[in-house]
């Protein structure tokens, strides 16, 4: 193996721990266009039906928490999904 292979092999490496240790917690691309998603249906539901979707304050608040909760699932489950190393903090 060459100096090159062998440098390349390193930067490889180096990167690799970098994507690692600088991956948030649940806050993953794939998580951030599902929640986009979630809130993009709902608000074009809104604006086809606001009589039903908007007809009391009480249902806003409502329909919106019901996105929140959906969002903290999705975040709960992309961080589960993360492999061990990922979430243990270095020393």
């Amino acid at each position: 193996m060459s100096e090159f292979d062998r440098a390349l092999t390193q930067l490889q490496e180096i990167q690799s721990r970098i994507v690692e240790s600088t991956r948030f917690r649940g806050i993953g691309a794939d998580l951030n266009l599902a929640t986009a998603g979630v809130v993009a249906v709902l608000a074009l539901a809104q604006g086809i039906w606001p009589r039903v979707l908007l007809s009391s304050d009480l249902t806003y608040v409502a329909i919106w928490s019901l996105v929140l909760v959906i969002s903290c699932v999705l975040a709960c489950f992309d961080e589960s999904r993360m492999p061990p190393t990922a979430c243990k903090k270095k020393r």
